[in-house]
């Protein structure tokens, strides 16, 4: 089963967040194979249950970065994806409490990101303008 058709419920997506939450330095030498993966699944056209669990598994990972996604200090040059595609997108104001809920995920996510200092100053200010019109 790919990717593009994981839904909240696919043993395939299970998988990949058991993987990616306990391979630990690991995931930072996998990070071109993994950001598309994650720019698939929080596309906002996806289901909001599973987008909310791959911005879950996202903070989870920005969290101990040094040990999971940023282990080969690679990640900063996947930052702009991340933020561009997977975040921002998110955080476009839709109507209802599943919005909400979604828009809530992004910015947490975000705010991971930005505490453990993934983001490099050139990233925040050549997308500052998206952020701020979200």
């Amino acid at each position: 089963e790919s990717h593009t058709s994981w839904t909240s419920h696919s043993s395939s997506r299970l998988l990949f967040n058991t993987l990616l939450l306990n391979a630990g330095p690991v995931v930072g030498t996998l990070l071109s194979d993994i950001v598309p993966m994650f720019t698939v699944c929080l596309n906002p056209e996806k289901d909001p249950e599973l987008r909310l669990k791959f911005f879950s598994l996202l903070s989870k990972l920005s969290v101990d970065s040094a040990n999971t996604i940023n282990s080969t200090s690679e990640f900063p040059q996947h930052s702009r994806t991340v933020l561009v595609d997977c975040i921002i997108p998110n955080l476009v104001w839709r109507a209802g409490r599943v919005a909400i809920a979604i828009r809530t995920a992004a910015i947490s996510t975000l705010w991971a990101i930005l505490h453990a200092d993934l983001l490099p100053v050139e990233t925040c200010n050549s997308t500052l303008k998206d952020l701020l019109t979200q």
